[in-house]
């Protein structure tokens, strides 16, 4: 036993000097478990040069043995739970690595995702840039189309002032047309009579030639009658002829107003064709404009919820690089108490191995 201490008592002045804690013996030694192994000899809770000088007090000058000798200190038991304890300090360890990976994995999901998520941002940005450009092309066009509808309308409130113009005149001429018709009557219905006058006159005068010699005088009034009958006769196929080219030069005028009339209303038909094709391209085109608009809207909404998305994916990974953080900076305590621990147990195999020799 003597021998024993002496060979701690050297090891401990000549070996390490002090240490502050009873590590466990290096792998592949075979400490001593018994109360042969006590480097703090004096029990003061200290290792240190006075641990040897207790000890060497003990073997020559009779002083107090050490404390784990007269008390009997169990050093398998306080080497089994710094054992127990720095196994549990490995798993804890290993533990945190696990998360630590998991952590990173999710990291990187994350990262990937956010990437995907900006990438479908952008996207929908520059599918809202196209369809803002298509809305003021659509709104350009129909500024254009409505300029154009107001001209037809102009144009066609023209063509139907003129039109009702055209019908006033026509109306007119009508009532002309209807007074010259009378006059001609009135004028072939006199020379009717006249010519049936003239006819009774023949007869008459032929009657009158048998008496011809008594009736000269008669004949001779007759005769001047019919001179007069005959000038008043040619005088009413004049004014018959006037009349005919007066009514001609109106049923010609009136034609002119009815084809005239009538390429207006075709003029106004076909403006009004142009007008309805007007209204329904401007119809198509406010219709493409509202579904552009919805559209507009819904990549609004998508836009905004990518957004909402991104902040709330930005958010995680924020945490989950916090979580990181705290994970590595748990994962570094971790190794720095597990090195510290091996420290503790090379030395305290260092001392086993030494005494053992």
């Amino acid at each position: 036993m003597k021998k024993a201490l002496w060979a701690v008592s050297v090891s401990l002045v000549f070996g390490f000097g002090s240490v502050d804690e009873f590590p466990l013996a290096a792998q592949g030694a075979e400490p001593l478990l018994d109360e042969r192994f006590c480097a703090d000899s004096n029990g003061d809770g200290k290792v240190n040069i006075s641990d040897p000088v207790a000890v060497l007090s003990s073997l020559f000058s009779n002083g107090p043995e050490p404390y784990c000798i007269r008390d009997g200190v169990n050093i398998g038991a306080q080497l089994a739970e710094l054992e127990t304890s720095l196994a549990a300090a490995n798993e804890a360890n290993a533990a945190l690595t696990t998360d630590l990976a998991a952590a990173n994995d999710a990291n990187a999901a994350l990262t990937a995702t956010n990437g995907t998520l900006s990438a479908d941002l952008a996207a929908a940005n520059d599918a809202n840039a196209g369809l803002t450009t298509n809305l003021a092309a659509a709104n350009d066009a129909n500024a254009g189309l409505t300029t154009d509808l107001a001209a037809a309308n102009d144009a066609n409130a023209a063509l139907t002032t003129d039109l009702a113009t055209a019908n006033e005149t026509n109306a007119a001429l009508t009532a002309t047309n209807a007074t010259v018709s009378d006059d001609l009557a009135q004028a072939l219905g006199f020379n009717a009579s006249l010519t049936t006058d003239l006819a009774a006159a023949n007869e008459a005068n032929a009657g009158l030639i048998t008496d011809l010699v008594a009736a000269n005088d008669a004949n001779a009034a007759l005769t001047t009658d019919l001179a007069a009958a005959n000038d008043a006769n040619a005088a009413l196929t004049a004014t018959n002829s006037i009349v005919s080219d007066d009514l001609a030069q109106a049923l010609g005028f009136n034609a002119s107003l009815t084809t005239d009339l009538a390429a207006a209303n075709e003029a106004n038909a076909g403006l009004t064709t142009d007008l309805a094709a007007t209204n329904d391209a401007n119809a198509t085109l406010s219709a493409d404009l509202a579904a552009a608009n919805d559209s507009n809207a819904g990549l609004t909404a998508d836009l905004t919820a990518a957004n909402d998305t991104n902040a709330t994916l930005s958010a995680d990974l924020a945490a989950a690089n916090d979580t990181n953080a705290g994970l590595s900076a748990n994962l570094a305590a971790a190794n720095t108490d597990c090195e510290r621990q091996m420290v503790s147990v090379n030395n305290a195999n260092t001392v086993l191995t030494n005494s053992l020799a």
